[in-house]
């Protein structure tokens, strides 16, 4: 890891401020790309495909959900802000 934080496609969760799972440890990374400051956590196993498939948008929502209205896309103006305000929270 050179210094960069990733954060979950799926909920949000980076390096510094994992999730919590239903056992009580904290989150992995399935899937991590420490140059994009992207990956899928452990928590969000349903995100694995879209992953695969190349999406990396962020969604805060059930991938399985027709709803996109959570959906942030590369070209989005809110998407470099929301990737910094993300990069930037302190673990609770």
């Amino acid at each position: 890891m050179n210094g960069q934080i990733a954060i979950c496609i799926g909920c949000g969760c980076t390096d510094d401020n994992a999730c919590e799972t239903e056992f009580g440890a904290a989150c992995h990374w399935l899937r991590v790309d420490y140059a994009a400051g992207l990956g899928v956590c452990s928590v969000c196993d349903a995100h694995e495909a879209r992953w695969d498939a190349g999406d990396r948008s962020l969604w805060f929502g059930d991938p399985e959900e027709e709803d996109t209205t959570e959906l942030l896309l590369p070209e989005d103006e809110a998407y470099d802000e929301t990737l910094a305000h993300l990069r930037n929270r302190r673990p609770t």
